[in-house]
């Protein structure tokens, strides 16, 4: 199993070129089979305004968390490209046709992202 997102952290994302945090990032996935660096699970939401939309699937999921006395926050995560066609390029690769194209009409360069965490205070 390999681990994904380890410098996805707003911070990183400012300093560091997209370039090098991909090729950090290809050396720790590696590590999955032996330890976990980024334990997280990851869902794909869209972020419609301000407030992120979980899919109706994983709804199950998050009532199960949420009554084993998680508490849940959210941040925004967008992914930032340096072009227009890195970021078309990129997203096809990673989520597909759809949300390729919309980067593309829409000349951005930013894929809007949100990440939810769940913990439990022992």
């Amino acid at each position: 199993q390999l681990t994904v997102s380890h410098f996805r952290m707003a911070r990183f994302t400012r300093l560091l070129p997209l370039r090098l945090r991909v090729a950090m990032d290809s050396i720790a996935q590696r590590t999955g089979d032996a330890w976990q660096l980024s334990p997280s699970v990851f869902t794909r939401n869209r972020a419609l305004g301000e407030t992120p939309t979980a899919p109706e699937k994983l709804r199950p999921y998050y009532d199960f968390l949420e009554a084993q006395g998680c508490a849940q926050t959210w941040t925004r995560t967008d992914y930032r490209f340096d072009t227009v066609a890195e970021a078309v390029d990129l997203t096809r690769f990673f989520f597909g046709d759809e949300l390729a194209d919309q980067l593309e009409r829409s000349h951005q360069c930013t894929l809007p992202e949100c990440t939810g965490f769940w913990f439990l205070q022992v």
